[in-house]
């Protein structure tokens, strides 16, 4: 495992000692090393300009035993540095991110890492939560757009003369727009782009990476700008935000009627359309997608949420069930400390039913589930995974797992999960529907989290509560934080029955006597 070395446990240094010791000693060394075959052995040959990863790196943590936040120490530009393992006492206040599962490096043309990036995407890492490695990952794939447009166009990173447009910043700006026109980029792509390159220049300017005399001119102007948001329970509140004159403008969306705003734009599936799901699924879908879709439409789970449930946590329902036989439905705890991942690991209740809990427990006794487990590492424990590939590797990877491999210097990190094999079964059964239904609407696996909130919006309603009280109790199902999110599942049925009802009024009432003449 990658690990930082410093002699003195409290030995107090800048954030460039940390890429100073990275450089030295193994990221060069192990990852940066290209060789010509045929000539001198220091040679380096040419290559595109590419990300590498490096598995299970890690840093020594950064600690503050004074008074101020994780952020304020993090830009103050000096650090204590200590090994985990010497804290016994938990003396320090702060913490900051040590470990990534995968950290990317940037790779220059001579085979060298690009020192600058590479330093920015330490000092994010720092700062940040992202233990994955995937936000950093996203980051680096900007810095090396940024990379190719400066080196294809031999110009320099300080290139800032006087004229304006002619400065490196300001070039880049009109390279993205002018992507935009010609229908290479996305305006949304092109914007966080341009906004990762100002914060290049910030964040190593923040932390003594580089300083004002690098610059002959300002990179670009630093706006200061006021947004208005709204809070977990709808009140408005402002936020300061920088910018620069650089940033590229995203144009406001319509609102579409038939989504709901939730975590993107969702389109729930309607009665029919569930019901065809449902006959194709159980006909052509393999016995761990049928279980995945299920137990999202019965719970309203997330994919990484299904995709980490362990088998202890299905033993701990079927216990309850044995405990309890007169309830239908039984509590599952997931995000925090439990094991099963959430979003932003946020602590969350599902209920699930007693039916589903007799099925789930029927798989992970089956032999088909013993199959697939013995290939994966934890094997048939009740560690192990419920859903596994055929070649026993987890649908997604989750932070427990993660983290096992952190403390485990024997064990190797291999590419992380996502979610994407369940995602590819799921579009071959649409495909397969869609030969048979040609106006069937596809749909993402995430959808049929939002099909759960509208069923039971429905029922709510049916059972005779009132708007009110559905939107709380509708609140608690889905696990909201913010309340216009649930609110945004009461507009979309009201839009969508009102919709309908204006469509039958004018093909009855205004169209009616011209459509019956066309017949």
């Amino acid at each position: 495992m990658p690990t930082l070395h410093f002699t003195h446990v409290n030995t107090e240094t800048t954030l460039k000692a940390i890429w100073n010791e990275c450089y030295d000693s193994f990221l060069f060394k192990e990852w940066c090393s290209y060789k010509m075959k045929g000539v001198q052995e220091k040679s380096l040959v040419t290559i595109e300009p590419h990300i590498r990863y490096i598995p299970k790196f890690k840093l020594k943590r950064l600690v503050s035993s004074e008074n101020m936040s994780i952020e304020e120490y993090a830009k103050s530009g000096k650090y204590n540095f200590y090994d985990a393992s010497q804290d016994i006492d938990n003396q320090y206040n702060y913490y900051i991110n040590d470990y990534v599962a995968q950290f990317p490096v940037v790779i220059q043309e001579n085979g060298k890492m690009w020192e600058l990036a590479n330093l920015y995407l330490i000092s994010y890492m720092l700062v940040s939560s992202d233990l994955t490695g995937s936000t950093l990952k996203a980051i680096a794939m900007d810095l090396l757009d940024y990379y190719k447009f400066v080196t294809k166009r031999n110009l320099d990173f300080f290139y800032f003369p006087k004229l304006n447009r002619n400065r490196v910043s300001y070039q880049y700006r009109n390279y993205l727009l002018n992507e935009v026109y010609e229908c290479r980029c996305n305006r949304s792509t092109a914007s966080r782009r341009v906004n990762r390159m100002v914060d290049f220049y910030d964040r190593l300017l923040e932390n003594g990476f580089i300083t004002s005399a690098n610059f002959d001119n300002e990179p670009y102007e630093r706006i200061i700008k006021k947004i208005t948001l709204n809070n977990k329970i709808g009140i408005e509140f402002q936020k300061i935000i920088r910018s620069s004159n650089l940033a590229i403008t995203k144009p406001r969306k319509n609102q579409v009627y038939d989504y709901i705003k939730d975590d993107g734009n969702l389109r729930p599936l309607t009665i029919e359309q569930q019901k065809i799901f449902i006959e194709y699924l159980k006909k052509f879908g393999n016995r761990q997608l049928q279980l995945m879709c299920i137990f999202s439409l019965m719970t309203g789970a997330r994919i990484q949420t299904i995709c980490t449930l362990r088998v202890y946590h299905i033993k701990s329902l079927i216990n309850k069930a044995k405990k309890d036989a007169i309830n239908k439905n039984y509590k599952l705890y997931v995000g925090g400390k439990t094991g099963v991942d959430t979003k932003r690991n946020k602590d969350l209740c599902l209920i699930v039913p007693v039916r589903l809990i007799l099925i789930l427990e029927n798989y992970i006794n089956s032999e088909a589930w013993r199959e697939r487990a013995l290939k994966n590492y934890y094997s048939t424990t009740d560690q192990g995974y419920v859903f596994t590939t055929k070649s026993g590797l987890p649908y997604y990877t989750s932070i427990s797992e993660i983290i096992d491999i952190k403390n485990d210097p024997d064990r190797k990190q291999l590419p992380l999960r996502r979610g994407e094999a369940v995602r590819k079964n799921l579009d071959e059964l649409l495909a397969r529907i869609y030969e048979d239904h040609h106006h069937y609407v596809p749909f993402r696996f995430h959808d049929l989290r939002a099909t759960f909130g509208m069923n039971n919006l429905r029922f709510l309603l049916n059972s005779g509560y009132k708007n009110d009280q559905c939107l709380l109790k509708l609140k608690e199902i889905m696990g909201h934080s913010n309340i216009n999110t649930t609110l945004s599942y009461l507009d979309y049925r009201e839009i969508t029955e009102k919709f309908s009802e204006a469509q039958d009024k004018l093909e009855t009432d205004l169209f009616g006597s011209f459509l019956d003449d066309l017949e």
